[in-house]
């Protein structure tokens, strides 16, 4: 088993083993949070509001465990160690920010998908003008979803890809090959290089559920050996996203609205019940035009449809509110944690 910690054996044992335990210890919590990750997947609502709160709650736990860990290691004053920390902390903080105008562009255009569900709560057995009414109302919703996804688009790649912030490097032949170097600052270095992985990871799963999908290829696999658990995990969650991604895109259907520019599952829903719904407005318009008198279950279907797009729109807002929320607490955290840092290298 690749370790990235063996260096307490060439310290005294009080302190070597004390340094061991405590870098371990965030190893520990880095693969249980990957691995509780990979299990939480479910094919049946992959890229839910329910798993990209346990992503960000993750990412907010390892930096805990970052800013308890400095100070448990007596690491050297003002050293490269802190540089490597205030450069990780500032990509938190950016594509956290851009994380944060994608989910306000999404809260806009929940509105607007409230408008909808609000019509149609207040017509479920529609006349034909307002079948038409509420169509338009859907239509315009699709248009809105169109343009919330270019936005994103251009936020995507102007903000994260043109400055190539997420950084992904799983092998471990690049492990051994710097062992040495990631042994450095009581194993600090290589915990941060564990960090850095893992967050560039995590972040680029929230852009996909959130903002936009791009370069959904960068976190295929290999089948690789890998010898440590926190690789192990980490390799596990990636392909288990990279299958759930294949699997979502072969079953798309080539229609307007199966299909966002995102991942988030409940998001999706909406839009195929909206499309769903247009469809069974069009149809009952041309029937009541043509003087067919709609059926019980063509009601009941329509009423069906009419709840569960309420339900999923309100999942969607409380998620993100949810997030939102978290994020607003994790930028607090990244600043109390930078200015922590900071103070203790002043008092030594």
């Amino acid at each position: 088993m690749l370790q990235l910690v063996p260096f307490c054996e060439t310290m005294d044992s009080s302190s070597g083993h004390s340094i061991f335990r405590d870098v371990n210890g965030f190893f520990t919590t880095l693969t249980q949070g990957l691995d509780n990750l990979e299990q939480a997947i479910s094919p049946h609502n992959f890229m839910s509001m329910d798993w990209l709160q346990q992503i960000v709650a993750l990412l907010r736990s390892l930096h805990r465990e970052i800013i308890q860990l400095v100070q448990k290691l007596q690491l050297p004053v003002g050293d490269r160690w802190l540089d490597e920390y205030m450069d990780e902390s500032s990509k938190l903080w950016d594509v956290c920010h851009v994380l944060k105008c994608g989910i306000t562009g999404l809260e806009q255009y929940q509105n607007v998908v409230e408008n909808v569900s609000m019509t149609l709560n207040a017509n479920s057995s529609p006349t034909n003008q307002q079948c038409r009414q509420v169509m338009r109302s859907i239509s315009g919703c699709w248009r809105e979803a169109l343009s919330l996804e270019e936005e994103n688009k251009v936020l995507i790649e102007t903000k994260i890809q043109a400055d190539g912030k997420l950084f992904l490097q799983l092998d471990d032949k690049v492990i051994e090959a710097n062992f040495a170097k990631w042994n450095g600052f009581n194993g600090f270095r290589g915990v941060m290089y564990a960090m850095k992985n893992t967050s560039s990871l995590l972040l680029m799963l929230l852009l996909w559920g959130l903002v936009y999908s791009f370069n959904e290829n960068s976190i295929a696999v290999d089948n690789l050996c890998f010898r440590s658990s926190f690789f192990a995990s980490s390799s596990r969650l990636q392909q288990r996203v990279d299958a759930e991604i294949n699997r979502v895109k072969s079953s798309i259907k080539t229609t307007m609205y199966s299909r966002p520019a995102f991942f988030l599952y409940e998001f999706g829903k909406t839009q195929s019940l909206m499309g769903e719904l247009w469809t069974q407005l069009d149809l009952r318009s041309r029937g009541s035009q043509q003087g067919n008198n709609n059926t019980v279950d063509c009601q009941e279907s329509l009423i069906d449809k009419i709840e569960q797009l309420e339900h999923f729109s309100g999942l969607v807002k409380s998620g993100l509110e949810n997030v939102d929320s978290q994020l607003d607490d994790f930028f607090d955290e990244i600043v109390d944690g930078r200015k922590m840092l900071l103070d203790i290298c002043s008092q030594r």
